[in-house]
């Protein structure tokens, strides 16, 4: 007598998993397609609105970085090698946070002339560079960064109070904590 019983109590559980998993995932899939498609609506947003200076292509970056938690405060220097893509550059520019202080900036241990607005660093360089010239810039900066997006760069903590410090810079937010070419 126990066997019946026990198929049948089997079979309701059997059926009631499976019609909540099937039920889990039509749910799931339009709460996925909707924030997918703001993301990519976002996304393209950004794209058509945004330019990059498109004179240069970034080849590499080294950051060196000062991060303290009390105060909150950072301060770093990027190295950014890039490659000129046209003939005569005598200027470029690259991305970085209004909240954040621009230092200064070296080519070969010479100052360059540089101007800090609309999120972007324009600089000035100090002779012209034709199409597949390397160019390395070191610049140097400081403050504390404003959080973008997902969570670009955050003096935080967890668990008892712990101090924590991370960084996501999804999908634009690495302007907020170091120069880059976005």
């Amino acid at each position: 007598m126990l066997r019946p019983l026990f198929n049948i109590t089997v079979a309701v559980v059997s059926i009631l998993f499976s019609y909540s998993n099937s039920r889990s995932q039509s749910f799931d899939k339009p709460i996925f397609e909707m924030e997918k498609a703001r993301h990519l609506n976002s996304f393209n947003k950004y794209l058509t609105e945004y330019r990059s200076d498109t004179n240069i292509n970034a080849t590499y970056y080294k950051l060196d970085l000062y991060i303290t938690y009390a105060p909150n405060f950072l301060t770093g220097a990027v190295t950014i090698n890039s490659t000129s893509r046209i003939n005569n550059l005598a200027n470029v520019f690259y991305d970085f946070s209004d909240n954040m202080t621009v230092d200064s900036i070296l080519y070969n241990n010479d100052l360059l002339v540089f101007n800090h607005s609309q999120n972007k660093i324009f600089i000035t360089l100090n002779n012209s560079f034709n199409a597949g010239q390397s160019i390395s810039l070191k610049i140097f900066y400081h403050g504390v960064p404003v959080p973008t997006g997902f969570g670009s760069f955050i003096f935080g903590s967890h668990g008892n109070n712990e101090p924590s410090i991370w960084t996501l810079s999804e999908p634009y937010g690495c302007i907020d904590w170091y120069p880059c070419k976005n």
